[in-house]
């Protein structure tokens, strides 16, 4: 009868060991399941770019996009300061010759002329204006894109005339 009783609890520890077992890794398999959510969620979130235009040495400049007419009409008007690496894409889609005015603009800028990727045109420190009449700054060429950044970014970049620039949106 002790035998008995011995096995008995022998083998009712040993489930009772599987039982603690099998839940303990229930458990961990759940905790885990959610470290592996929340990484992907992470990874996912990351995966999501920031616009940016960057030359061939991977110098970039970090994007806000215009493209509405609103848009493309506003442009830097009004702002006090642009980071350091920040600029504004001027999207005009189809090439066209585009003219530019400073008019509201309250920081020098860069203004770059750019067709299918590539600079055609740079006109470096152009100044405020704060009232009209505005000097105009034209393309000379059609062009589907204005890059305008802060004064002194482009010549920092190394910027040039007929080098290839390129968009990741």
């Amino acid at each position: 009868m002790i035998n008995l009783y011995k096995l008995y609890k022998a083998k009712h520890n040993l489930s009772y060991k599987i039982k603690i077992f099998i839940n303990i890794f229930i458990l961990f398999s759940f905790i885990f399941s959610f470290q592996v959510i929340k990484g992907q969620l992470i990874t996912n979130d990351s995966l999501q770019k920031i616009p940016r235009i960057c030359n061939e040495n991977n110098n970039c400049i970090l994007l806000e996009l215009a493209r509405t007419t609103e848009e493309l009409s506003l442009g830097l008007m009004f702002r006090e300061k642009l980071d350091e690496n920040a600029g504004m894409l001027f999207d005009y889609g189809l090439p066209k010759y585009v003219n530019i005015w400073m008019l509201n603009t309250l920081i020098p800028l860069d203004i770059i002329f750019i067709n299918n990727g590539i600079i055609l045109k740079i006109i470096e420190d152009a100044q405020p204006c704060k009232a009209l009449p505005c000097k105009i700054y034209n393309s000379e060429y059609p062009v589907n894109k204005v890059l305008e950044i802060n004064s002194g970014k482009s010549k920092k970049m190394n910027l040039k005339i007929g080098q290839k620039l390129f968009l990741e949106i």
